[in-house]
């Protein structure tokens, strides 16, 4: 046998090479089922609520209390100037600005310190959530809203303590509104 039919049968001999698997379809991401959710809400109360859950607020009523004290103070809309003007931060010269109308220097400034620092703005409602369980009011107010079982009247004194508020106004009243709407 030649050599050049020694090649033929070798190269004969070799397996063709399996073709390349098909391209894997692109993963859709599935955006997992929030814990919890309030019935007829808008995307900031949903967002807020959900935060506050997965900080371990589990409690209906101290969830309630959180929201209804949030509706009282902006609304939910995280660049309001006390008044109800909306501005930047820095626009916001008098009085409370954002989510929990953080008023006194200390956490006005804070909350634009720790904007800075993580660099996003302090208008931002997903800023405003991540500064506020860091004050130490929160965690001051936090083993209370932590507790289940808790009669409401515990959850709104937690809210005094977080918020140190001077006028209660209808946050009482949003609070029990929260409740049937929570699931």
């Amino acid at each position: 046998m030649s050599s050049s039919d020694r090649l033929d049968k070798a190269l004969k001999s070799i397996k063709p090479k399996a073709p390349e698997p098909a391209p894997v379809e692109q993963i859709i991401k599935v955006e997992p089922k929030p814990a919890v959710s309030c019935s007829g809400c808008t995307p900031n109360e949903n967002k807020t609520l959900n935060f506050f859950h997965s900080k371990g607020v589990t409690d209906h009523y101290a969830l309630a209390m959180i929201m209804g004290s949030i509706k009282q103070e902006s609304n939910f809309k995280p660049s309001v100037c006390e008044g109800g003007y909306i501005t930047s931060w820095a626009g916001c010269t008098r009085g409370g600005y954002g989510l929990i109308q953080f008023t006194s220097s200390h956490r006005y400034y804070g909350l634009g310190s720790y904007a800075r620092r993580i660099g996003q703005a302090p208008e931002d409602l997903d800023t405003q959530l991540k500064y506020i369980v860091t004050e130490k009011e929160w965690l001051t107010a936090s083993s209370i809203f932590k507790k289940d079982g808790l009669g409401m009247p515990s959850y709104d004194y937690a809210g005094k303590i977080w918020l140190g508020y001077g006028i209660k106004g209808n946050r009482l009243n949003y609070a029990w509104q929260y409740v049937s709407r929570i699931s």
